[in-house]
């Protein structure tokens, strides 16, 4: 195996194009939350089903 010595430079593009992923599912996640359903919204739900869509 022959080492070309980018190393760090590729380690580094790894770890940018993780947190851009994490970034873009961290706002779909924000878009997405307000649909999910909560206990605490309406105490008459059954709780068995919070979630079921």
């Amino acid at each position: 195996m022959m080492f070309t010595g980018t190393l760090i430079e590729d380690l580094i593009a790894t770890v940018e194009r993780v947190e851009l992923r994490t970034q873009a599912e961290a706002r779909e996640m924000a878009e997405v939350e307000p649909w999910f359903a909560s206990g605490e919204e309406n105490p008459r739900c059954d709780s068995k089903l919070l979630g079921v869509a």
